[in-house]
């Protein structure tokens, strides 16, 4: 079972317990409270799990053409049993407006548009600016005032994506 049949799962889930509570309706008054009741757990349950697993899409149509993604993270949600056997994607880094390339001491320089968003809401604002040594593997960026210059090991998502093999 994989997670587009765990979103047809559960609505199906709802639909028996509320056949069951019609056939019911003369029964006890706490079980068709007990029954409506999962079928609530089970319409808030297969809500979330469409949400879960439809994230990335809705960002991934989101970007502009030019964009490329760099990695996709998958990981299990608290509070989302689920998760735990299908992880969502819940981070996705992409780069755009890559054709900006420098040589500058016989080393390619590509400046670039770093994108980063995460499931739990907390995208950065806009694109952050960086630029990328494809000889040194080194990622500069600004950070207010000041210049952060970090060595990439190899291997590293950015450097397959941008830097052609020398």
């Amino acid at each position: 079972m994989h997670a587009p049949t765990l979103l047809i799962a559960l609505p199906v889930l709802a639909a028996i317990v509320l056949l069951l509570s019609a056939l019911l309706h003369r029964r006890s008054l706490r079980l068709r409270i007990l029954l409506a009741g999962v079928l609530v757990l089970a319409g808030g349950a297969a809500s979330l799990a469409y949400q879960d697993y439809h994230w990335a899409t809705g960002v991934r149509d989101g970007l502009p053409a030019s964009a490329l993604i760099v990695s996709q993270t998958q990981e299990t949600l608290p509070l989302h049993p689920w998760t735990l056997l299908w992880p969502p994607v819940t981070r996705i880094t992409a780069i755009d407006n890559a054709g900006t390339a420098m040589e500058a001491n016989g080393s390619l320089l590509l400046e670039f548009d770093l994108f980063e968003f995460r499931q739990s809401g907390e995208a950065r604002d806009g694109a952050q600016r960086l630029m990328l040594n494809c000889t040194s593997q080194d990622l500069v960026s600004h950070l207010g005032d000041s210049i952060l210059i970090e060595t990439l090991p190899a291997g590293d998502p950015l450097l397959r994506l941008l830097c052609h093999p020398q």
